[in-house]
């Protein structure tokens, strides 16, 4: 059975939430998998046996978290030896081509500072959660949900990760990382 690391930071839970979903997503493909929080400063002994790696992370003010930034950086070599890809986590990945346009160079800016390559990237859209914020990031995000056309009530949180394509994004990396570890 082949092993996948998932390794995520989270800032309010979203993407914890998306990290234990391809968790489950690769276990029902026949994956064991090992959900590791970047905060907790897993390690190298978090891609140990492991034949295959996910990264998650969310954007804020066009940069991931730091503990995911760390791991990556002192983990480039052993991850760009295995078969990696990252979820990228941003409302960005809902939005106009420019903010995916965006997205996606915070993403290969993250890369580029870290050393890693992963083989796919999959950019995810987060949620909304105004129950977690202070009041300046609940005013923040309300102003930048308004610009964006969005009607938000700050009493509640939503949700934007499109589930069905997060699962075709793992049957496609599964199957990708299945056959190079047979190749």
């Amino acid at each position: 059975m082949p092993v996948i690391a998932i390794i995520y930071a989270t800032t309010e839970g979203q993407t914890r939430k998306i990290a234990e979903a391809v968790a489950n997503r690769f276990g029902a493909l026949g994956w064991s998998a090992k959900l590791f929080d970047a905060a907790d400063k897993p390690g190298a002994d978090a891609l140990k046996g492991a034949d295959a790696a996910i990264l998650a992370g969310s954007l804020h003010v066009h940069n991931y978290q730091t503990a995911l930034f760390h791991f990556a950086k002192k983990n480039a070599g052993a991850l760009n030896a295995m078969p990696t890809a990252f979820c990228a986590v941003s409302l960005s990945a809902m939005g106009d081509p420019d903010e995916k346009d965006g997205a996606a160079e915070c993403a290969e800016k993250f890369f580029d500072k870290t050393g890693w390559r992963p083989a796919m990237t999959e950019h995810v859209a987060g949620a909304l959660r105004f129950t977690r914020y202070d009041f300046f990031k609940t005013w923040i995000m309300k102003r930048i949900a308004r610009d964006h056309g969005m009607n938000v009530n700050t009493s509640e949180d939503t949700e934007y990760t499109d589930w069905e394509a997060l699962d075709a994004f793992c049957d496609v990396f599964a199957e990708r990382a299945a056959a190079a570890l047979q190749g």
